[in-house]
């Protein structure tokens, strides 16, 4: 059984999510999983695993296993009824091309180091495959697309859009259905 799994490809420099996707979380609870993350002040933040030493890291960890000391916890992970949280910052020597994100059920024992030490040897290898899917996507021509205006609702759900943005908006659903706002865009706006 595969529980709850968000991965995002990043900017290199800003470490910015540029898109992503996930497994069994909700249109729902991305939105408040990205207003948590730009927006509040809490525990284990993307950018606070990439600038870590070891690139993964546990929520319970983090939270010397008091996991109710994070807002994330408290907000999001519990009433969603889902267990520990490992954050994992996909990064090499020249950056950080992403991140995972992978959820326990609450039934679920915490993760453990050795975990950790599995999910971070196998680092280096997406690291790798994101920062060549970065550089071949950099080097495609593209089509020129004018500027374009998006109104979002407070929830971060579309409220209008000129046409340029409605084609970048198609362009984005093409790679990311699930979402009706495209992960660089959610970050954005929050």
């Amino acid at each position: 059984r595969v529980g709850p799994v968000f991965i995002a490809s990043a900017d290199p420099l800003s470490w910015l999510l540029t898109g992503g996707t996930n497994a069994h979380v909700t249109r729902e609870a991305t939105s408040r999983f990205m207003a948590n993350e730009y927006g509040a002040n809490d525990l284990l933040k993307f950018t606070d695993v990439a600038a870590a030493k070891v690139p993964a890291q546990s929520l319970y960890a983090a939270a010397d296993h008091e996991p109710a000391s994070s807002m994330r916890w408290r907000e999001l992970l519990e009433p969603l009824g889902w267990g520990d949280e490992l954050r994992v910052a996909l990064r090499d020597r020249t950056g950080v091309w992403g991140f995972l994100c992978l959820h326990r059920t609450a039934a679920e024992p915490a993760f453990t180091d050795a975990d950790l030490r599995a999910v971070t040897a196998v680092v280096p290898y997406l690291a790798a495959a994101f920062r060549r899917t970065a550089a071949a996507a950099a080097s495609a021509p593209s089509g020129a697309v004018g500027p374009g205006v998006i109104l979002l609702r407070e929830d971060l759900t579309i409220d209008s859009v000129t046409g340029s943005a409605a084609e970048c908006i198609e362009e984005f659903r093409e790679t990311d259905p699930v979402h009706q706002l495209p992960i660089p865009l959610a970050a954005l706006a929050t």
